[in-house]
């Protein structure tokens, strides 16, 4: 699971992953493995729906390519080498008591979040035999933020400058998953936390929250937009922004807020639903879950091959909520350590408003070693670490690369091939 591929655009970044796979551990393409890009500005349960129907197609590509091994032809499914190897599935737990195939998911970065809530909102039939993540900020990425305040890099939106992109990735959803939700966020220029210690346990703190306008109520998403525009996080605020085409569509401020207090609450349910299992808002999950089937469907111009039942028609909000500890077994998870990750931001007084803040992102400056942590450079350590209660000690696997070079890592790929083959 990785990133979109719109006509005319390549991520080459899974390559090395995807031929080691077929290359080395004999995987097919559309036979025994399937690739799912997915539009990752979109909310993440978007994605995790679009896993979601994808999976009968892909069991019918799978048990036809069985029965090509086996009998000689796709079509052809009753020879006794077939049955045998249904039997081998069953007994090595590949196959659920509904009789459906269950399935492996590599997923890196953001894919693991989507993955993860597939698990904890979804799969309730249990289709899903392993999660494997790489680099999945668990507790969200302060380089999130950074991207929010002052622009993403190119490299990973197209066709827009870094100075011009702000209003550009502040409409997307997903950004908002993925903003940290660990420990003390800010720090003062005496390097002391700037909220106060009972704003800062692990249960309240939340930029998605009413925490930035002193509020530590997690519901109130009115004091969060209060907040993030005392914080000057939202674009379009200042002359020098406001000349770019790009700010055209947030020009109204009450738009603009109803969007951004839509995106934080999302936001924070996403994160409890994924953190907090059985203190999620399932109704809320029920209905975002129901929307993202619909738009799916309904703007399926690739024609992807999606189940025709519905898979949330049946969705019950009281299922969602509840912790499901079988999730807990089935994932492994892969970090990085191979470089200074921010992890938090100093709080300045604005120049040109003694009311609002700026939050400083550089770490270059002298004292400001205390904004970084070990991580992958992009996702701290304690970030990934956040769900290794859910895993085995021995499913960690940690290794000394940067973000977008996990993927590359030949010790990762020979022990995603162990896990997938089920060899300890």
């Amino acid at each position: 699971m990785g990133l979109t591929h719109p006509k005319g655009l390549s991520f080459p970044v899974y390559d090395d992953i995807g031929k080691y796979l077929t290359d080395v551990s004999g995987y097919r393409e559309d036979a025994d493995l399937f690739l799912m890009p997915y539009d990752w500005r979109l909310d993440n349960r978007v994605a995790a729906v679009k896993l979601g129907l994808m999976l009968d197609a892909w069991t019918e590509k799978y048990l036809a390519y069985v029965g090509k091994l086996t009998c000689g032809s796709e079509e052809n499914r009753g020879c006794s080498n077939y049955a045998s190897a249904l039997k081998s599935l069953v007994d090595r737990g590949y196959v659920t008591a509904g009789g459906k195939i269950r399935f492996n998911i590599v997923a890196h970065s953001m894919g693991g979040l989507v993955s993860r809530y597939y698990l904890q909102a979804l799969d309730r039939d249990r289709r899903i035999h392993k999660l494997i993540v790489l680099g999945t900020p668990n507790r969200g990425a302060m380089k999130m933020l950074e991207n929010l305040a002052t622009g993403m890099d190119p490299n990973s939106i197209a066709f827009y400058e870094k100075s011009k992109n702000r209003p550009v990735i502040f409409s997307f959803p997903s950004v908002y998953q993925l903003l940290p939700r660990y420990g003390s966020l800010f720090l003062t220029a005496a390097g002391t936390s700037s909220v106060p210690d009972s704003h800062c346990t692990e249960t309240d703190l939340s930029l998605t929250s009413g925490l930035l306008s002193g509020s530590a109520v997690e519901s109130t998403f009115v004091d969060a937009v209060t907040g993030w525009h005392r914080y000057s996080l939202v674009p379009c605020e200042t002359i020098a922004e406001r000349k770019y085409a790009t700010c055209a569509p947030l020009r109204n401020k009450e738009a603009l807020n109803q969007t951004l207090r839509a995106n934080l609450e999302s936001a924070y349910k996403f994160q409890l639903a994924l953190n907090d299992p059985g203190h999620g808002d399932g109704e809320y999950e029920c209905g975002r879950m129901k929307a993202a089937e619909l738009f799916l469907r309904s703007t399926n111009n690739e024609k992807t091959e999606f189940t025709p039942e519905s898979i949330t028609k049946n969705c019950k909000g009281a299922d969602i909520a509840r912790e499901d500890r079988s999730t807990r077994d089935r994932l492994i998870i892969f970090g990085g350590f191979g470089g200074e990750t921010l992890t938090h931001a100093r709080v300045k007084v604005s120049p040109d408003n003694a009311e609002k803040y700026l939050l400083d992102f550089d770490t270059e400056c002298e004292g400001c070693a205390d904004l970084i942590t070990p991580g992958d450079g992009t996702v701290p350590l304690q970030s990934i670490k956040y769900a290794q209660g859910y895993v085995k000690d021995n499913s960690n696997f940690y290794l000394s690369e940067t973000h977008m070079a996990l993927v590359k890592n030949k010790t990762f790929a020979y022990n995603v091939m162990r896990q997938l083959l089920d060899l300890e």
